[in-house]
């Protein structure tokens, strides 16, 4: 005799990570600068500069070709960058470009230098944007290293 308990339903919807899910690394040219106004960028403020020595930042899947991006933080590492909820990259899976964007600042997009790609030799993104531009601006460049899965 079976109990009626002994029969459990699970039901969870299971979805595959796409190719870019994973930890990533920050490299040498990951920079964060922040502006007083659109023109003129602060000087002396903490959290600008390299951010090269911060801690990974993860890429998770949210769609076939989109992901968030968790764990920005300002130059020295120890603060999250806030005001860019969700912050997301779209990718073009034939060109490996990337377009950005964020949920919570739709100010958010790509700056035009230099191109937003995924280099698969190297297993590196260059996402480059800036937002808040018509009043005080921040800009971020970002150099990435896929370091494993998460």
């Amino acid at each position: 005799m079976t109990s009626k308990n002994s029969w459990i339903t699970f039901n969870k919807t299971v979805s595959a990570k796409n190719t870019y899910d994973g930890l990533c690394v920050m490299q040498t040219g990951s920079f964060v600068q922040r502006y007083s106004n659109p023109t003129t960028p602060t000087t002396g403020d903490a959290p600008n500069g390299n951010t090269s020595t911060n801690p990974d930042v993860t890429l998770t899947t949210v769609g076939a070709t989109n992901l968030e991006i968790t764990n920005l933080r300002w130059a020295g590492g120890s603060s999250g960058v806030a005001g860019i909820d969700n912050l997301r990259l779209t990718v073009n899976p034939l060109t490996n470009l990337f377009t950005m964007s964020s949920l919570g600042t739709p100010t958010l997009a790509n700056v035009p230098w230099p191109v937003n790609k995924y280099d698969p030799a190297t297993r590196t993104f260059t996402l480059n944007f800036d937002w808040n531009q018509t009043a005080a601006k921040r800009i971020y460049g970002l150099n990435i290293k896929y370091s494993g899965v998460r």
